[in-house]
């Protein structure tokens, strides 16, 4: 089960929850989550709030196209993925993944150049998934390699 907060506070209405949700659920299937009760936020956002959060958040002062603020480190949400409800009391757990913030008209900059735009929000929503999941690119090359592999994947199945 996927729940999905998903907040629109620009005019652009052309991508709407259900768009990012058949992306989301590529990526939990991928890793064989389905079944698992998971939560995340998309927010769709524009230059000024993103200059704003990547300012306070990397000490870039300038918008970016994509952030992600994971809840868990990779080995705590693995051992909450393995974790079993009991018999006797039957619920529904759902994980908290994290947020993430997506600025339109970044990715609508940054597409212009191949005119693909739907491609790119789709590959940049991959891979802030995968950041919530745990990964992280900027670690190591070997964890570079993953990140891609994985993306990859997802992304094909798409």
């Amino acid at each position: 089960m996927l729940e999905i907060v998903f907040n629109n506070t620009i005019s652009e209405r052309k991508y709407q929850k259900e768009f990012f949700e058949k992306i989301a659920k590529a990526a939990l299937a991928a890793f064989g989550l389905s079944e698992k009760g998971i939560g995340l936020s998309i927010n769709l956002v524009g230059t000024n709030r993103m200059r704003l959060l990547n300012q306070k958040h990397r000490r870039k002062n300038k918008p970016t196209d994509v952030l992600s603020f994971p809840l868990h480190k990779k080995a705590d949400l693995e051992k909450q993925f393995r974790a079993k409800t009991s018999v006797k009391k039957p619920r529904t757990v759902i994980i908290e993944l994290g947020d993430i913030f997506i600025c339109l008209p970044v990715i609508r900059q940054q597409a212009e150049k191949e005119n693909n735009l739907e491609s790119l929000l789709c590959l940049l929503t991959v891979h802030s998934i995968l950041h919530l999941l745990g990964f992280d690119h900027e670690q190591s090359a070997s964890a570079e390699l993953e990140m891609q592999k994985w993306q990859d994947k997802i992304l094909n199945k798409l």
